[in-house]
């Protein structure tokens, strides 16, 4: 088997430029690689591109670690339920029905930009609705908030328990 070897990429070296549903590879000058051997060699080295969808694989991974009945999603609906329970909870709840809806519309909003989705689809795929329905009634998890001290806090590992604890008791009322 061959040794892998350290390599300097802070020079000048191979380009990938994307090319109609493939990718071209340029040399230092800009030039077109157009050697089979060559492209080959580059095309299969063992580092996979960034750009390739590795769902596959974590989604097994999660199988055999915690079992057959979750997936991806189901972490990413977790943590987007979280990030929904902490936002309303920052702030003291509205007293009139529009200012409770506007600070919903302002969590989903702060989510989706955590997830990098619209919010529309966070609100109907990843957020439990349960979070919105305590909030309408006057529940959030600020207890869980004000334990932590500052908002920023609520984020820190030490916290992390405390808070889902938090979330789990709100949408299981």
């Amino acid at each position: 088997m061959p040794r892998l070897r350290r390599s300097d990429c802070s020079g000048p070296g191979v380009r990938r430029r994307g090319r109609g549903r493939g990718f071209e590879y340029l040399d230092e000058a800009g030039n077109r690689i157009e050697d089979p051997e060559v492209v080959d060699r580059i095309a299969g080295l063992g580092i996979p591109p960034a750009w390739r969808d590795r769902s596959e694989e974590v989604n097994e991974y999660l199988k055999s670690a915690a079992g057959d009945a979750f997936s991806a999603k189901d972490f990413r609906t977790w943590y987007a339920t979280v990030v929904a329970a902490v936002a309303l909870a920052a702030m003291p709840v509205p007293e009139t029905k529009a200012g409770r809806k506007r600070r919903i519309n302002d969590a989903v909003k702060g989510v989706a930009a955590f997830l990098g989705n619209t919010p529309a689809v966070c609100r109907a795929s990843y957020i439990d609705p349960r979070v919105f329905d305590r909030y309408r009634g006057g529940a959030t998890i600020a207890g869980a908030l004000r334990s932590s001290g500052e908002l920023d806090e609520a984020y820190m590992p030490s916290a992390q328990r405390r808070i889902e604890r938090a979330v789990m008791c709100l949408i299981s009322s």
